[in-house]
């Protein structure tokens, strides 16, 4: 079972809304389709961060890791960056995951 401690992640949004300030790491990994590439990024509240690129003939990944200093209320996610390749190969191999460091 994947924790959520607090529910500051949305499962259905997929944003995570920072409960108090402090210092966050965020990673995720995002694979694409067979034979597609896919440019993700992830974004605190709208503003490019760190970016994930996977293309090759077969599915293949893209990671990223970033440590941010969030006050309470902001908001992170990863989104779609490019204009072609939205195919994410989801279900549990696509993630996207963080915690706080120090508060």
């Amino acid at each position: 079972m994947f924790t959520n401690d607090g529910n500051v992640y949305s499962p259905y949004t997929g944003v995570f809304i920072a409960p108090t300030n402090g210092t966050y790491f965020f990673t995720s990994t995002v694979i694409s389709h067979y034979g597609q590439y896919l440019e993700t990024e992830i974004c605190l509240n709208g503003n490019s961060l760190v970016y994930m690129y996977s293309q090759d003939t077969k599915q293949e990944q893209g990671t990223n890791s970033v440590v941010l200093a969030l006050k309470g209320g902001d908001r992170v996610w990863v989104r779609h960056q490019g204009t072609e390749g939205s195919k994410v190969y989801g279900g549990h191999w696509s993630s996207f995951s963080g915690f706080q460091i120090t508060g």
